[in-house]
């Protein structure tokens, strides 16, 4: 080994934190473009209430809830924006309709969290101007 591990252990440390910023404000990216051109006041709403119920930073959140072998990020976003139970093809294409290529993204938790605070954003800027 050229670099001792230290030097090794914090370039990747580093690199993984550059990808999951960039995941994020990809994801924050995404959101806003849902809110403000896809979304109803409704899910909206609903993605909101969540918000006010979540203890943790939103990526630590839906990992936490996120189960291995179990329920996906794509299928727990699903639920907080549908409020609803719904079968893996529903899931799919709803996010297809939502993201298209981007779709495969919403695995990575940074990403799915900046969604959700990218929606978040454009929501609460005009939720005061919006009618019940």
């Amino acid at each position: 080994m050229t670099n001792d591990k230290a030097t090794v252990v914090a370039r990747l440390q580093s690199a993984a934190a550059d990808r999951a910023r960039q995941a994020e404000a990809d994801g924050r990216d995404q959101g806003r473009r849902w809110a403000e051109d896809l979304a109803d006041p409704v899910q909206l709403r609903r993605l909101e209430a969540a918000d006010d119920q979540t203890p943790a930073p939103w990526a630590e959140h839906l990992e936490a809830i996120a189960t291995p072998g179990g329920e996906n990020l794509p299928g727990v976003l699903y639920r907080l924006i549908e409020a609803g139970e719904a079968d893996d093809r529903e899931v799919e294409w709803f996010w297809q309709d939502v993201l298209g290529e981007d779709v495969r993204r919403l695995s990575e938790s940074a990403f799915a969290a900046g969604f959700v605070l990218g929606a978040l954003d454009v929501w609460r800027g005009v939720k005061a101007e919006v009618s019940a």
